[in-house]
């Protein structure tokens, strides 16, 4: 996923998967703690959070489930 926005600093984008960071002026910096949790610890995959030329782009890893085709 990515979008064409003002980005994410490049300070910021280790710590925007902490819980309760947030870079809005009333969020509550639960959301992507919550989905590194479900996709690293419940999935057995990876997020992250890179700098596009405009915006930012947040790749999410998965493993293939047995018998999928």
């Amino acid at each position: 996923m990515s979008d064409d926005g003002c980005g994410i600093e490049k300070s910021k984008l280790e710590s925007i998967f902490d819980p309760f960071m947030s870079t809005k002026e009333h969020g509550d910096g639960f959301g992507l703690y919550m989905a590194r949790l479900i996709i690293e610890d419940k999935m057995g995959g990876k997020i992250i959070a890179k700098q596009k030329e405009n915006g930012a782009q947040i790749c999410i890893t998965i493993k293939k489930a047995k018998g999928a085709a």
